[in-house]
């Protein structure tokens, strides 16, 4: 991207000792201050200074033709005095050529153990390291990736050294209050250094993770940008990597796979929920037509349990009511029964569909994970679309889920028949009409069977926005409503009445997708050798498991016999003969190569996306 015609500017900092981890990954790279894009424009605290209390840091103004004009302040660790170097130069260049201490260097440094002193070899990529990786390649890249995990690993281990530092300094500070004694003192000093060690190593990899997360969120919002995948975005270095790929990915399939809308704005903004008083981890604003994210949604791992925890809380509770619900019902039927005219039996049939549909619901909601909430979002604002195409604004499937407006705002009719076709969804759809569309949307996406009015509504909605319409199991049944998108992200063990029967096309999704994926299934505390061997044997299991699943046996036979697995010992012999590498080569292309599939074959069923 080339600078804008009134210029730009750029990072620039006088070399020093004392530089936190967030500046030295920003010195020499160019901001704009004007860009149609929100993550190139100069951003204090983003990509400009002041990065953090106490920045020394300041900015230097950038033109085309200014490449190359002089020299710039720096610092001589050894005279302390003020010299000129280039003013290109980098500060991991000043550090070489000056051999100063570098802050945070793990990979070419010893730390010290913040709590036992013991000097202990860190494995934790640098930032510069992690940092340059990502901005080398592309968002396929799966090194980044693997190097990123480490220093989450690594920081979580100096998180619970920090607390475990903490906990041993407060017991001898409140000793030494108790007993007031010499020894106490030195005793409760030395836990205070400790500690404040174990906080410094805790804050270097917490960097580390905020620096590498700001530029693939740079990346990501970039991406989905320039693919139109939505009207604005705007996330947040605070979000795992995993939940920023969600964002792009469900976009992806929603607008380029489903050929739905573009998505609205969508912005993680924890303060907005708190403004609220809102627990919500997501949720789509009808009047400023935009989805805000909660800091509930930054961690997908977390989310898939709070979801687990929430279901059983639901199922517990509905089993708690079971009996009440059932002698409401069969008390309503028999006020039914005896009514003496139409308002009674009215009165008497909403009583029983609203027993009915508290003993129907089987799940309080449709999502799992985050993937899931974001297109329960989504379902909205499609939602709010539709209703604006009708005339002015008519709520879109209003007569499929038999609702009522009453000022302003949209009610089940006073029968409660939507809301017992909306039990069957989830019992977050009995909240309203509202709550009942986005969660069939979500339901319909996921292939779940849907009640036939919904179903009807659904489909009404996909072919008012040309888009295509999900194969699920309610209406045209295909493979029991489990269409290719959905397979893919099944395990094997799930997959066992399939076995035989897929065709090609989903086979090879199946296996990219897993394929793909085998960084995170390798132990990372392992040396390089035992991850490659694990990388290997996953990537030979999932090569068996994709030809068991094959329809085409016979395809499947000439596959195993023009290309049958190999074993690790096989694969490196081949590697220091063939491409004369050497072993320590060999061991690490095959790590490398086992997470890469064939570019060739993945084209041939429109895969080219994949890394490959």
């Amino acid at each position: 991207m080339s600078p804008p015609s009134i210029g730009g500017g750029r990072q620039a900092l006088t070399g020093g000792e004392h530089i936190s981890h967030l500046v030295e990954t920003l010195i020499g790279r160019f901001f704009f201050l004007k860009e149609k894009f929100e993550q190139w424009r100069y951003k204090p605290g983003t990509n400009a200074p002041p990065m953090h209390c106490w920045c020394r840091s300041c900015i230097a103004p950038y033109f085309d033709d200014m490449e190359m004009l002089g020299k710039r302040a720096a610092r001589n660790p050894e005279t302390g005095k003020t010299i000129l170097v280039s003013e290109d130069m980098t500060y991991r260049e000043w550090e070489k050529k000056y051999e100063a201490p570098i802050s945070g260097k793990q990979t070419e440094r010893t730390d010290s153990n913040p709590i036992s002193d013991e000097p202990v070899e860190s494995k934790v990529p640098s930032v510069d390291s992690v940092i340059d990786k990502l901005n080398g390649h592309t968002l396929e890249q799966r090194f980044f990736k693997s190097d990123y995990d480490a220093v989450q690993k690594l920081h979580a281990e100096r998180l619970a050294e920090y607390e475990k530092a903490q906990e041993k300094a407060s017991e001898l500070d409140l000793e030494f209050i108790i007993n007031a004694t010499e020894e106490s003192h030195k005793a409760a000093l030395k836990a205070s250094e400790l500690r404040d060690k174990a906080l410094k190593a805790m804050q270097e990899t917490e960097a580390a993770i905020k620096a590498a997360r700001s530029v693939y969120q740079a990346q990501i919002e970039s991406k989905i940008l320039g693919e139109n995948l939505a009207s604005g975005i705007k996330l947040s270095p605070e979000m795992d990597i995993e939940a920023m790929d969600t964002v792009y990915n469900v976009a992806k399939m929603l607008v380029k796979d489903y050929n739905l809308p573009m998505l609205p704005g969508v912005e993680y903004r924890p303060g907005f929920f708190k403004m609220l008083g809102s627990k919500a981890h997501a949720t789509y604003d009808w009047n400023k037509k935009k989805i805000y994210l909660n800091e509930t949604f930054a961690n997908p791992a977390e989310y898939v349990q709070h979801r687990k925890f929430v279901e059983q809380q639901y199922k517990d509770r509905k089993a708690s009511l079971k009996e009440v619900y059932e002698n409401q019902l069969k008390g309503a039927e028999e006020n039914y029964k005896n009514a003496e005219d139409k308002g009674r039996k009215a009165m008497a049939q909403s009583s029983i569909n609203y027993a009915k549909a508290e003993l129907t619901q089987n799940r309080y909601a449709v999502a799992e994970t985050i993937d899931d909430t974001l297109i329960h979002e989504y379902g909205h604002y499609l939602h709010d679309t539709l209703s604006y195409w009708e005339k002015g604004f008519h709520l879109f499937g209003s007569k499929s889920m038999k609702s009522v407006k009453i000022n302003n705002e949209y009610f089940w009719n006073n029968s409660l028949a939507g809301k017992v076709e909306a039990a069957k969804v989830s019992g977050y759809a009995t909240e309203n009409p509202l709550e009942c569309f986005a969660e069939s949307f979500n339901a319909f996406m996921k292939g779940k069977k849907l009640p036939d009015s919904l179903d009807k509504m659904m489909r009404e909605a996909f072919e008012k926005t040309g888009a295509k319409i999900p194969k699920n199991s309610s209406g045209k049944a295909w493979k029991d409503g489990l269409e290719a998108d959905i397979i893919k992200k099944k395990n094997f063990d799930e997959l066992k009445e399939y076995i035989g029967k897929l065709d090609n096309k989903t086979v090879r999704e199946w296996y990219v997708y897993h394929d793909e994926r085998i960084y995170e299934k390798v132990d990372k505390t392992k040396s390089t050798e035992e991850q490659a061997r694990q990388a290997c044997s996953l990537r030979n299991n999932y090569r068996t498991q994709a030809r068991d699943l094959m329809a085409d046996q016979e395809a499947r036979k000439d596959l195993d016999i023009k290309h049958p697995n190999k074993s690790f010992e096989q694969l490196l012999k081949d590697k220091m003969r063939d491409k004369k590498m050497t072993r320590e080569q060999a061991i690490e292309d095959i790590y490398n190569t086992a997470m890469k599939t064939n570019a060739t074959v993945n084209a041939k069923y429109g895969l080219g996306d994949h890394n490959g």
